[in-house]
Parts: C-alpha cells; structure tokens; sequence
C-alpha cells in the first residue's frame, strides 16, 4: 500500500497544525525593495516524523520557500550523518529513498517550488533494526533560517512488530493482550518483568486465523496464577493458541473448571494451517483439577495440539492433575502430526479413565526424547464399558497410523508407579488395533511399578500391541509387576515388522539406568546429561 503526505492549502494548513514537533511558516514572501542579505531560504513545514518498516512506500511532499523575489538562487539538501541521532539509529540505505530534485534552482520572481521525497521497498529492510533519513536544506547563494530548515524521518516497525514488540510489565497489560492484537498478521508481545498475578480473574486470550500471536516471556515469571474462566470450553493461558509462546516461567497456579479443555498455557493449540508452537516454559507447583466433562482432555501444559509443524519443546511441569476422564503431565490430545520433544513430567495424575506421563492420547504424533515421574492412578470412571489405558510416557495410541504418519514414541524413559483397571504399560497402555503404524523405539520402561487389575492385556514397556513395531527398549529389571491373572514375564526382542502381542516387554536391562541410556540405546549426549543417577535433560540444568 502507498501512503502519501500531502501539504494542504495555506488557510486548511493552518486550521489543523496539531503537532508540536512540526513547524510551519505561512507569513507571504515579501514584495518590493529589500536588502539582498535579508533574503533567505525556508521549510514550510519542518520537524521529525514516523513511519513504518510494515508499509512498503510513502510519498512526502516537501515546499520551500523563498522570503524575497528580488534575489535567485539554489536550494538544495544535506544528509546528516545517523551518528547524530543516537547509536540506536543506522542510516537508511540510498536504494530505499529518493528526492525528485537533488537541487532546486529559484528564479527571481519565484517563492515557492515542491520537491517530492520517496520511501520505497521499506518491508524489506530489517524490521529488528531504526532507520533514520536526516535532511536539512542548505544554499550557497542565501541563508537558510535555522529553525526551519530540517526535516527527519525516523523509520522502524510499528509497535507489536518483530523489531518494535509490545512489552508487558504489569498485570493489567498481560490482561489487555488480546485485545491488542492486530487483524492480519502477528503480533509480538515480550515480559519486560516478573509478574504477580494474584487478585487477578484471568480470561484465556484467544488468537485465530487473522490474529496471530508471538509472545516471548524472556525468562520472566508469571505468578499466583489462577485459571477458573473458560472461553468457548478451553480453559488456559489461551484459549486457543495460534502462534508462539515461549521462555516463561509459571509458579504456583491453579486451574479448575468443569466441561473443559484444559491446560497452563492452552486448552487448545495450533491446527493444520495455523500451527502453534510452545517452548521453554516451566510450570511448578501447579494445582490442575477438572472435574466432570464430555470426553475432553487435560494437560499440564495443553488440552490438544494440532497440526504438523504444532510442537511442543523443552517444557517441565510439576503438577497435580486430578480429570474426570482423561490427562497428561504435557498435552492430553496429540494429533495431525505434531510433536513433543525434550518435556519433562513430575508429579501425581489422577483420572477416571486415561493417563499418561507426557501425552494421553495420541493419533500421528511423535513423542521423543521425554522423561516422566511420579504416580499415575486411573481407570475408576468408565465410558462405554472402556475405563481407559495408563502409560508412563503415552496412554493409547489411534488411528490413522501408517509407515509415512506412525504414531511414534523414541528415546524416552519413565519411572513411573502407574495403576489401572486397564491396560498398562511403562512406555505405553495401549495400540488401539486399527491404529497401525505405532512404533516405539530405544525408550527404557524405568517404573518402579505397572499394575492392572483388571486387563491381563498388560506389560512392562506396552499393553495390548496391535499391529506395532518394538526397537531396542529396556526394562527395569526391578519392576513390580501386578497384572491380572499373572502372566508370564518373558523378553521380547526387538519387533521389526508389524506384530500383534498381549503385551510387549521389552529386554530385562544388566545395568543401572544411566548406563542403559547412554551405552545400550544411545540417548544422545547433545540432549540428555548423565553424570547423575539419571539422566537429565541438558536444557534444565542451562
């Protein structure tokens, strides 16, 4: 879009002169006899002005006046050198500007000429940097009258742009994002500092297709946090996140509702075209307690997430769940593609059906490189005759499922003490039989317990295993096994191709946890630390 300045007409000019930085002359040039030193050049209009790297032209109309016609002479521009405006500023490139007269030649009897600047191309310069065009008229032949001879044009992205974001420092401003988003593109929003939340009813802020989101909280800590508002039955920091949040520390929050979707930072995130991405954000000491619900699904960190290029990295929550159906210590839903990498869980979950250490339920996803603690107690509620599986790191997997879109589960281990009525296992619960391609790959089913009271279908990496592919995964040779009617545990080795099994127990491990991460099936050193009894995720120790 062009934008043009123009200069009105003496008497409209002088009805709407509103700013204090501009500074017009509209005294008529002066007629008749006049002593040639008096004679001097003039901007009608000086001062600075704004514009913006999100428009990719403007057009400025600049007069100059001439106070006498008894003398001719030659006007012209200099360029101040953006040194003089601060170091924050850098010179405006020569190929993004242009004069329509570099001079400007007054006859006599002439007072006035116009010279056109030009701003173009400006969406391609860096939006992370200020640009700056100082122009102040000179003459060789007459003066220049000093308050009146320059013009600066300062250039940057607008606020809430990628090199101009918004910065919250209060609560009232985090309780006013929504409401500052801006239809059609992204909107950048940064934490300038720590924030108390407490006293404060939180209304889940929610994003959609024309209003995008990229909200980097820098480190900074959201406090006292208290979720109990939904918006369209998704309860969280958002309702639904299209966008990217990152780099904050939550503590001490709690959410309650009831028929919701819940999570810290979401009830829902990302779809197919508009992806959501969640990364480096920490939760502690979080109370999450949904009661009574429709099938809907609970996560410490999000409800759903959707979306091929959806991703969910290097999150950590500590938490209580309690959920009348369905959760998760990361994403209850992960679907259509998206992922869940370096997260880690802690905490106790309670549910009536499912539950899972990272993902509860999962359809063409990948959960990779993760780590889950804690307690996992469900299956007392049932739905249509279903209770629900438990897994240390996924409760169930559905379809679709093939060798392009597995649901996939690699590189992570539990320790887990898991109790069900259903099927359970210390990586995952259950493979819904229609859901082929599920496949677990070097993940290490460290649970200090994997009971079922009710469902034999029950193993120490995976339950029922239905049309699944098992790799190089370890189990605790410790574990307490308590499994309906008392199956034999035997080792499986690796499953290479699609196989249906009652369970599937993976190889008994021969030394400690550490060892069998890092020596047997190759966590890699760039993500996970092993100088403890454990392997920690490097990010956390950062």
């Amino acid at each position: 879009m062009t934008m043009k300045r123009y200069i009105l007409t003496f008497a409209a000019v002088a009805a709407c002169m509103t700013s204090c930085d501009r500074m017009m002359d509209l005294t008529p040039p002066q007629k008749g006899p006049a002593d040639y030193d008096g004679v001097e050049f003039s901007l009608y209009e000086s001062g600075s002005f704004d514009y913006y790297l999100d428009n990719p032209s403007y057009e400025y109309s600049i007069l100059i006046g001439k106070s006498h016609t008894e003398k001719a002479a030659t006007a012209r521009f200099d360029i101040k050198d953006a040194a003089a405006f601060g170091e924050g500023y850098v010179a405006l490139p020569d190929e993004n500007w242009d004069l329509s007269s570099e001079e400007v030649e007054f006859k006599e009897s002439e007072t006035v000429h116009e010279v056109g600047l030009n701003f173009r191309d400006l969406t391609s310069l860096d939006p992370g940097k200020r640009y700056v065009l100082g122009l102040e008229l000179a003459s060789d032949q007459i003066a220049v009258r000093e308050d009146r001879k320059a013009l600066t044009f300062y250039i940057y992205q607008e606020q809430g742009g990628e090199g101009n974001p918004i910065i919250i420092t209060t609560s009232e401003e985090l309780a006013s994002i929504e409401s500052r988003l801006k239809s059609g593109q992204t909107t950048y929003f940064r934490l300038g500092a720590d924030i108390d939340m407490t006293g404060t009813e939180w209304t889940p802020v929610n994003t959609t297709q024309q209003k995008l989101i990229d909200f980097d909280g820098c480190g900074h800590t959201i406090s006292n946090f208290s979720l109990t508002t939904a918006a369209n039955g998704d309860l969280g920091f958002f309702s639904f996140l299209r966008g990217r949040f990152a780099n904050v520390r939550f503590e001490n929050v709690t959410v309650s509702g009831n028929n919701v979707k819940a999570g810290v930072v979401a009830g829902r995130a990302g779809e197919v075209a508009f992806p959501a991405v969640i990364e480096n954000i920490t939760v502690s000491g979080a109370d999450i307690d949904v009661g009574e619900t429709t099938e809907y699904h609970t996560g410490g960190i999000c409800s759903i997430m959707e979306g091929n290029d959806s991703r969910i990295s290097r999150c950590a929550v500590d938490a209580d769940i309690n959920a009348y159906w369905s959760a998760a210590g990361i994403c209850g839903y992960l679907a259509v593609g998206a992922k869940v990498s370096e997260c880690r869980f802690s905490g106790n979950i309670t549910t009536g059906s499912r539950a899972g250490g990272i993902v509860s339920l999962m359809k063409f996803g990948t959960v990779e490189n993760c780590h889950s603690s804690g307690r996992l107690d469900s299956g007392e509620t049932v739905f249509n005759g279903n209770p629900g599986p438990n897994g240390g790191i996924v409760a169930y997997t559905i379809p679709p499922g093939n060798a392009d879109r597995p649901a996939l589960i690699t590189y992570c281990y539990s320790e887990c003490y898991q109790t069900t009525r259903n099927q359970c296992g210390g990586i995952l619960g259950y493979v819904e039989p229609a859901a082929q391609l599920t496949r677990i790959e070097h993940c290490i089913a460290w649970n200090e317990c994997v009971k079922s009271t009710q469902a034999p279908r029950s193993g120490r990496v995976c339950g029922y295993f239905k049309q699944a592919v098992g790799i190089d995964c370890w189990a605790n040779p410790d574990m307490e096994i308590e499994i309906t009617g008392n199956p034999a545990i035997t080792e499986d080795e690796d499953i290479t191709a699609p196989a249906t099994k009652d369970r599937y127990n993976g190889k008994t491990a021969t030394g400690p946890l550490v060892e069998t991460a890092r020596d047997v099936t190759g966590f890699s050193s760039d993500i996970w630390d092993f100088s403890g009894d454990r392997p920690v995720l490097k990010w956390e120790m950062e």
